[in-house]
């Protein structure tokens, strides 16, 4: 969230001033200062509306265009972000030199990075350009910080390029309406048997819980929520131990929880119901977040993701260890080779211990 805040606090830096004359103009202006204002309070939704009033009002407003691709954007739209960066550039190329490094890193997290690197280009190009020099102080800044970025965004669009060639992953499948549905259903967890799944899925009133889903004859099963270990407040991301019988999930904001979300662990009984739920003893929890968390086949390793002191900055990945007694040992930050400044998360640990699955939003993949 604080890493979408300052996103924002920049974008906003940067929108299009009106002429002084339609400060207090006809009804597409006050559209566009509804849609300014529900930005500023991180309401993308409701921001998006107002825009698209605005739009409807007057086509072709070039700061409506500027605020509705900010407001789809925020609801990683990227597709439709891009689409109305591009519609302003295409109808002013003078827009700003900012709007073209904002097109390409649109285009990039739509999974165009062909378009996206033209975009970086053209930005780089354009720093020669004195007509196009930043307005304020503020937009200078950021065209600086942007530059900054530029190497690394243009080496991601390069080899997002030249791993589409080698993917060799041919087909993907929708799990079907069981499982999923209109919410966000996400970190799904299938046990080695590959017959129950285990999911998080945030519901209409923004509450997150875990669900489960049964195989029966090649079909999950529609999903059903795990009622013991769900509260009012956020569950989510579990791991289980191959046996199928310790489970660790993440725990947000009720007793017992030291920080924003902790790790904690269940049992499962013979007949599959939950006993035993606890917060983790030892240090693998902080007053920091902790999360995520994927365990190792024998139930000895704790890998997880922690905004905790000692990392490289963002979320980092971290591994805890079960001591003689049950408890859990000071975690280790797995380095410089997993973890960068940007937000690792979501680990995932092969039943040999040999390879770790995680997502990182560093440059070289094809969006966050």
């Amino acid at each position: 969230m604080q890493r979408l805040l300052l996103l924002l606090a920049l974008m906003l830096s940067v929108l299009v001033p009106l002429p002084a004359q339609l400060v207090d103009g006809p009804d597409f202006v006050d559209y566009y200062r509804k849609g300014e204002a529900a930005l500023a309070e991180n309401e993308a939704e409701a921001a998006l509306r107002f825009f698209k009033r605005s739009l409807k009002a007057r086509p072709g407003f070039t700061a409506a265009l500027r605020g509705q691709g900010i407001a789809y954007e925020l609801l990683r739209d990227y597709p439709k972000a891009a689409e109305s960066y591009e519609r302003i550039l295409q109808s002013d190329s003078t827009f700003a030199r900012t709007l073209y490094y904002e097109a390409g890193t649109a285009f990039y997290k739509a999974g165009k990075p062909e378009k996206a690197i033209e975009y970086f280009r053209q930005f780089r190009e354009l720093q020669q350009d004195t007509l196009m020099a930043p307005g304020s102080e503020q937009e200078f800044k950021v065209e600086q910080r942007y530059m900054r970025k530029l190497p690394s965004s243009i080496r991601a669009c390069e080899v997002s390029m030249d791993s589409a060639k080698f993917i060799n992953i041919t087909e993907v499948v929708n799990v079907g309406p069981n499982v999923n549905t209109k919410a966000d259903d996400y970190f799904p967890f299938v046990n080695n048997e590959q017959n129950r799944m285990l999911f998080t899925r945030k519901t209409d009133k923004g509450d997150e819980d875990l669900y489960e889903s049964r195989l029966v004859k090649g079909i999950w099963a529609r999903g059903s929520a795990v009622r013991e270990l769900n509260s009012r407040q956020d569950e989510g991301m579990s791991t289980v131990v191959r046996d199928g019988r310790l489970l660790f999930y993440t725990v947000c904001g009720r007793e017992g929880v030291l920080g924003a979300c902790d790790i904690w662990q269940a049992r499962f009984n013979e007949n599959q119901e939950v006993t035993d739920v606890s917060p983790l003893k030892g240090f693998a929890n902080s007053e920091n977040w902790e999360s995520q968390a994927s365990i190792s086949c024998d139930g000895s390793t704790l890998y997880f993701s922690s905004k905790r002191e000692g990392g490289r900055g963002g979320t980092d990945l971290w591994y805890s260890q079960r001591q003689a007694d049950g408890s859990w040992g000071d975690p280790v930050n797995l380095g410089p080779n997993i973890n960068t400044d940007l937000d690792e998360e979501a680990p995932f640990i092969t039943n040999d211990g040999q390879t770790l699955y995680f997502s990182s939003n560093r440059p070289g993949g094809y969006g966050g």
